[in-house]
């Protein structure tokens, strides 16, 4: 994975985490009491400028009372497009093949659904 796909990627979960704690009224000295944090962690990765392991993003996502795949929420086709170059970035090729036959059994359903 690139330098600034992991970047993009530490950026988009900081801003999610920003308006989240936003949107609930609280401060980074109250996340990071509730998630057991420090505030200067949680402003780095608010920053995007710190790479939070999972374990962390769930210590955070819990303190937020939201699931962790809301950090990950991609808004429109193009965030959701690089989303998924970073998610298969570094897969082998069985990886690829298995994930792009779930996209394609995903896709029939969706079609299917919508109908």
């Amino acid at each position: 994975m690139g330098k600034t796909r992991k970047s993009d990627l530490k950026k988009m979960i900081g801003a999610r985490i920003r308006w989240a704690r936003a949107r609930n009224g609280i401060t980074q000295e109250t996340l990071a009491e509730e998630s057991g944090l420090s505030r200067n962690t949680i402003s780095l990765i608010e920053a995007g400028r710190k790479a939070a392991r999972l374990e962390t993003l769930n210590q955070i996502a819990s303190a937020l009372d939201i699931q962790l795949f809301e950090l990950f929420r991609t808004e429109d086709a193009k965030d959701a497009q690089e989303y998924l170059l970073l998610l298969v970035s570094g897969c082998s090729d069985r990886e690829m093949h298995v994930l792009i036959e779930i996209i394609k059994t995903v896709r029939t359903q969706i079609a299917f659904l919508m109908r």
